[in-house]
């Protein structure tokens, strides 16, 4: 889970920092990338 959450960090490279833009691009991909969401 440490790695996928790596993975996306670095990817959503968008925003200096942890915005809600940017947590919800995560948020989005990590879901549409696993099954609990």
């Amino acid at each position: 889970m440490v790695a996928g959450m790596e993975r996306a960090s670095s990817s959503a490279t968008t925003a200096p920092g942890p915005t809600p833009a940017s947590i919800n691009a995560w948020a989005s991909r990590f879901a549409a990338r696993s099954s609990w969401a």
